[in-house]
């Protein structure tokens, strides 16, 4: 069998560029697992001398791997107690980002309709597990409950006589959805949210719903209260509006409707 040099130098006589040649035949001929090679091992022997070089090395170096093992676990700690905040503040990133977007896409009546389109075809797709999501949120969330059973119950109440809502329930709330859990809450029985009902002091179909200042007043927090479930049902829709109008909430919910 001809050497590379051998042939690389007849090759040359050729007027063939000996460099490329010479690459080209060392690179056929480089034996693989060289380290294996030039100490007479194989890959189990090669393995078990790796083990027994570090059993070895451990004893002489035991306090400084253990000081950097130390080092890490605490460096991991930080970065674990680090993780939700850093996660909040990505998925608060994101969601700016998509209202945006969806702010710019809602700017147009073509890509409104065709968001409008995705969003039906998605909830329509994947109903169960945003069922089971909502479901699981209700159980652990107070203020997103809260939000939830007033927006329902407001819009059942709408469309059940063809009103078009035109503003949203929490910017007819008149504090933010934490202050009204805690106004609710704040009862001389100690009432929770959970596993009671939230009842409109005047109910909302005797309100005329088709005007704002009537909506307003009929979503205020100062129309809300914590009832038991029995007690909600049996309250009925009898309404006394004129002891109920001389009342303090029910005097500034009437001021709230005149302005």
């Amino acid at each position: 069998m001809h050497t590379p040099h051998i042939v690389a130098h007849a090759l040359k006589k050729r007027g063939v560029l000996i460099l490329l040649v010479r690459s080209f035949i060392l690179k056929q001929t480089v034996v693989p697992h060289c380290k294996m090679r030039s100490l007479g091992l194989n890959p189990e022997q090669l393995r078990l001398r790796k083990n027994k070089q570090q059993k070895e090395r451990y004893p002489k170096n035991r306090e400084s791997l253990r000081a950097a093992r130390e080092t890490f676990q605490l460096k991991r700690g930080a970065a674990e107690a680090l993780k939700p905040e850093l996660c909040k503040e990505r998925q608060q990133k994101e969601a700016g980002r998509s209202r945006k977007h969806y702010a710019k896409c809602g700017a147009d009546p073509e890509s409104k309709k065709r968001l409008a389109v995705k969003r039906r075809e998605y909830r329509a797709a994947h109903m169960k597990e945003i069922n089971a999501q909502i479901s699981d949120r209700r159980k652990t969330d107070t203020e997103y409950a809260l939000a939830l059973r007033l927006r329902s119950r407001l819009n059942h109440c709408l469309r059940g006589k063809a009103i078009k809502k035109t503003e949203k329930t929490l910017d007819m709330l008149g504090c933010t959805v934490p202050e009204a859990v805690k106004y609710l809450e704040t009862n001389p029985r100690g009432l929770k949210i959970e596993g009671n009902h939230i009842d409109h002091i005047r109910a909302l179909i005797s309100f005329n719903l088709h005007l704002p200042s009537e909506r307003r007043m009929a979503n205020h927090y100062l129309n809300l209260q914590l009832l038991t479930p029995e007690e909600n049902l049996a309250k009925g829709v009898d309404f006394d509006y004129a002891a109920w109008s001389i009342t303090e909430n029910g005097s500034k919910l009437i001021e709230l409707g005149r302005g």
